[in-house]
């Protein structure tokens, strides 16, 4: 169920929905575009807030309620609370040194949401996720600024192994981010950024610039900078992988209109 417009208050929504707030850093969910035909408009992102979701998937998601408060001179306060239950594959052979009573570790959480044969029927729903967040935002004509920030708490501890592709993802049993973001409109010119802070103090984010001249071309720039520490549970920012983590990269990308009907489109990472 979502409600809008409701007096002072933007947004209501009871049920699934997503949380897309900045650039993504820290926190975006739902679909995401990345490089590919259009080299530019994907780029720049601004999130919307909170959202009703609408897809099949049973992945990229909360469960719960969130509510977006308008307040005086272009201020809102979003809120929000979730929990659900994921699909994930528990380590049975962490189970003996857990203890009698400790929950056992869980490796990988399953995006897939099938549940079809025995194996995929025993991760079915074992992997329980109670999320906390929030954001403030200024959306002013010329500027968009705001916070936003999450903590999750598991009911099993995640304990993604030893292997080196999997060092530096979430372990334990919480997990949380805390960003700031800011986008800045001047007559044909964009610049955007932000910056997000990992629990052990890990610093990550990315900063940009854009133009758009009219009918000839646009134009941006954009360096990123994801440390391998900045463990992240539901960030989805530009970038060369699946999550903002573990990169440092420099793109720019172009789209210039050449005659009425064609264009030449090209970017580099």
């Amino acid at each position: 169920l979502a409600l809008r417009d409701l007096g002072p208050v933007e947004t209501l929504v009871l049920g699934d929905f997503t949380a897309q707030f900045g650039q993504g850093v820290a926190l975006w969910q739902g679909l995401r575009l990345g490089k590919g035909r259009d080299p530019v408009s994907p780029v720049l992102q601004d999130g919307r807030g909170v959202l009703p979701y609408r897809s099949a998937s049973e992945a990229n998601y909360f469960r719960g309620v969130a509510v977006t408060v308008g307040l005086p001179s272009a201020f809102s306060v979003t809120a929000f609370a979730s929990l659900r239950h994921r699909d994930a594959s528990i380590d049975s052979s962490l189970a003996e040194l857990s203890g009698p009573s400790a929950p056992i570790p869980v490796r990988t959480i399953s995006a897939g949401g099938y549940h079809r044969t025995p194996s995929e029927l025993a991760r079915k729903g074992t992997f329980g996720e109670t999320t906390v967040g929030g954001a403030v935002e200024y959306r002013g004509s010329s500027l968009h600024v705001g916070t936003a920030g999450y903590r999750s708490r598991f009911d099993r501890p995640l304990r993604p192994g030893d292997a080196p592709y999997r060092r530096f993802r979430v372990a334990g049993r919480r997990a949380s981010m805390l960003t700031a973001y800011a986008t800045a409109y001047m007559d044909d010119y964009t610049v955007f950024g932000e910056v997000a802070r990992a629990p052990g103090g890990v610093y990550g984010g990315l900063l940009g610039a854009a133009l758009d001249a009219g009918d000839i071309a646009d134009v941006i720039l954009l360096g990123r900078w994801y440390p391998p520490e900045l463990e992240n549970f539901h960030g989805n920012a530009f970038g060369g992988g699946g999550r903002p983590q573990n990169e440092r990269g420099i793109y720019t990308g172009l789209r210039l209109r050449v005659a009425q009907k064609w264009s030449l489109a090209a970017y580099f990472d």
